[in-house]
């Protein structure tokens, strides 16, 4: 596994003794990772104990990280939290039923539910808790800074949360989806036809050309939203990413993943 862009706090310095990884978050300025052993491994930024892995966690499947905490669903379906709980973002609900996927915001966490439906605790300022009552079945979803991102069992996209830019529209006949993710400032999508579609800030500070897919780019497979860049695994299995890149977070990706 490589890392590369911006390394304030070493969270782009991947640990020399990480075994094989099954799932990996970056958010902010730290990352985690939960390996094949069921073993969670944080690096970067700690100032909130985000990085600081409980000794009792149970055996993870999948991890996430917020802003300044980080989560772990356990192979058995629950969810750990820690790290910054400013907002309640890692008071995971007592009453939380069997987690299939998790994805954190800034100052918040959401667990979709075995069965197809979303939970979400931590700060709502903008309205990024409150799921949707007509949402239907979701298969996969994705947190951004303030607002998340769900694809249905229809294939359908819907967001909600923070809606500035216009990042939590999904545009009109956008059709069916294979995957989602949401940003800072924007949220973007495969289409079945395996191209990307992205939306949100496209004038402004936060304007970073990360809404303006390449014309080059041809057929992807999945799409991850940044703050302010995207990057996407083609058909072919070569990373692309775009956006801004003053940090070398679109311009440095190593050659060996090329």
């Amino acid at each position: 596994m490589l890392c590369w862009a911006y390394d304030r706090f070493g969270e782009a310095k991947v640990p020399k003794n990480l075994t094989t990884v099954v799932s990996i978050s970056a958010r902010n300025d730290h990352t985690c990772a939960a390996q094949t052993n069921g073993v969670v491994r944080c690096w970067g930024l700690n100032t909130s104990g985000q990085t600081t892995v409980p000794a009792d966690l149970p055996p993870a499947s999948a991890v996430a990280t917020g802003g300044f905490h980080s989560c772990a669903l356990s192979t058995a379906g629950s969810v750990r939290c820690w790290g910054r709980n400013t907002a309640g973002q890692t008071t995971v609900p007592s009453d939380l039923a069997k987690t299939t996927a998790i994805t954190a915001g800034y100052e918040f966490t959401c667990a979709l539910l075995d069965g197809g439906s979303v939970r979400c605790w931590g700060d709502n300022t903008y309205k990024q808790l409150n799921v949707p009552s007509d949402l239907g079945t979701v298969v996969q979803f994705d947190g951004g800074y303030y607002h998340v991102c769900a694809r249905t069992s229809l294939g359908t996209a819907r967001c909600w949360g923070h809606g500035l830019y216009g990042k939590a529209t999904v545009p009109a006949g956008l059709g069916q989806i294979t995957w989602i993710t949401a940003g800072g400032q924007h949220s973007c999508a495969v289409t079945t036809a395996a191209q990307a579609v992205c939306w949100g800030a496209t004038t402004g500070i936060m304007a970073y050309g990360q809404t303006i897919v390449p014309a080059t780019l041809g057929p992807i497979v999945r799409i991850s939203a940044g703050w302010q860049h995207n990057c996407v695994i083609k058909t072919s299995g070569k990373v692309k990413c775009w956006g801004r890149s003053i940090t070398g977070v679109t311009k440095s990706v190593p050659v060996s993943i090329r």
